[in-house]
């Protein structure tokens, strides 16, 4: 049942969770749960009005009295609030989303007193040096020395396996998008909107070729479907032009199957950023075996002007700017602090600046978020590049351990491609700390898994390493 403190604030008991007012703490069986203000205060205005569902309006007034805010606010403390009960946005337990309303608390709850209304604090400002690390799988800058990076990206870019979706093979090569619009200071969307659209085609569940192979590929020419076959297994080409038109930004793109088969649409916006999920939707209704992935796993915000930000900054990441682009990751970090990728992407460039003091918190912190979100690509691809950051400064006993970790959840995961890199990644271990034959054995095995995902060629740089 709730019970009350002397100052006639509740203890709201549901499940295995107390919502203690008086003390503003959310705990579970007695352990004290991390919260933020804002997602308590959401949490009990849901639960005092749990006689109906309230409004997404009537929430914001609450929570945000003075205030005007976007209901990407409203979104990020519904989804800190159902984290934090154990809810996530398919399993609506405590928080239930009423479509085209609002939010209703449905958990069991013990009768009890009703407290009156209390405003809620200022929620604090983000961190100044948040990071993440990206990935939904993002197939790059493992190992930092140059000798190193040729291996893996040769090995990539020959190994090129796909996931199964549905029973059907399918991987889409994301091209640059062509500037159409006469502004030379849109250079930006060619890498900035392709990183855009292969997150949220990888939200959608479809399996995407890696930026930077595509990149190689196109810059060095030649028939480019045929080699991305042959060489990453794609099945199908997305091909884009962005236009601009009576102050309306115009999208074409088109889905090329390599079988001869095109599909093409138009997708239109107020600025260029602001297309990419309904290109990532329409694409993804073309093509079978898509599916939405759990939403705390979101590639990209709500809010196309974060969106435009995260793409630029991913632009400036490739073009090797990393101080500009660890800036503008910052500025998409503190205006949705939730999206993953972003932080990880900020480590990254954290990492590559040899900034340790911030890449390595930032990475273990996004490795036991993940661990506890059950996100396991994410989680493989933080502690990736927290054992590439270990290899590089000579610490190879943890980068050992993270890279077998990495090996282990690829495995339980059938990422069979992140499997072959954590393969590489030990055997170069072995070979700096002077272990020649477990060092072989180690390419040997990432040989044997290229060829049993029917990858028959391999790279020069792989066998020269292993003879």
């Amino acid at each position: 049942m709730t019970a009350s403190d002397p100052h006639n604030l509740p203890v709201y008991r549901f499940g295995a969770f107390e919502l203690d007012c008086a003390r503003r703490e959310l705990r579970r069986r007695g352990e004290v749960v991390p919260i933020q203000p804002k997602a308590f205060e959401l949490l009990r205005y849901l639960v005092e009005h749990r006689d109906r569902a309230v409004d997404k309006e009537e929430l914001q007034d609450a929570l945000w009295p003075r205030s005007i805010v976007t209901e990407t606010s409203l979104t990020r403390s519904v989804m800190k609030a159902r984290r934090a009960v154990g809810d996530d946005s398919g399993r609506q337990a405590v928080i239930r989303t009423v479509h085209g309303h609002g939010y209703r608390f449905v958990a069991a709850l013990d009768e009890g007193e009703e407290p009156a209304a209390v405003v809620a604090p200022a929620e604090p400002a983000v961190a100044a040096e948040p990071a993440e690390v990206p990935a939904v799988a993002r197939k790059r800058n493992w190992l930092p020395l140059a000798a190193v990076a040729m291996l893996v990206v040769a090995v990539l870019a020959w190994w090129g396996a796909s996931r199964e979706a549905d029973g059907a093979s399918m991987r889409v090569a994301v091209l640059p998008v062509v500037n159409d619009t006469g502004k030379p200071e849109l250079e930006w969307v060619a890498t900035g909107l392709m990183s855009l659209v292969n997150r949220l085609l990888q939200n959608h569940g479809i399996d995407v070729v890696a930026e930077r192979p595509v990149l190689a590929l196109v810059e060095a020419g030649g028939e480019l479907a045929a080699t991305l076959q042959q060489t990453e297994r794609a099945t199908h080409l997305l091909e884009s032009k962005l236009g601009f038109e009576d102050g309306i930004y115009r999208l074409e793109f088109t889905v090329r199957g390599l079988d001869g088969s095109a599909e093409s649409r138009t997708a239109v916006a107020n600025e260029p950023a602001g297309m990419v999920p309904a290109v990532a939707e329409s694409v993804a209704r073309l093509l079978a075996g898509s599916r939405y992935t759990d939403a705390r796993r979101r590639a990209v915000s709500d809010d196309p002007f974060i969106n435009e930000a995260y793409a630029r900054a991913l632009s400036l990441e490739f073009a090797g700017r990393l101080e500009e682009a660890k800036r503008l990751f910052q500025v998409v970090i503190e205006q949705d602090p939730e999206l993953f990728w972003p932080r990880y992407e900020y480590a990254l460039c954290a990492r590559n600046l040899r900034k340790w003091d911030v890449a390595v918190p930032l990475l273990e912190e996004l490795i036991a978020e993940a661990e506890a979100d059950g996100a396991i690509a994410e989680q493989a691809a933080a502690m990736n590049s927290l054992g590439v950051l270990h290899y590089s400064r000579d610490e190879f006993d943890s980068a050992r351990r993270l890279f077998e970790e990495v090996r282990r959840l690829a495995e339980t995961f059938g990422d069979f491609e992140r499997l072959v890199t954590a393969h590489v990644n030990l055997a170069l271990i072995a070979r700096a700390t002077g272990d020649t034959g477990l060092a072989a054995a180690y390419l040997e095995k990432a040989i044997e898994i290229s060829h049993a995902r029917g990858v028959e060629s391999l790279p020069g740089t792989l066998t020269n390493n292993l003879s």
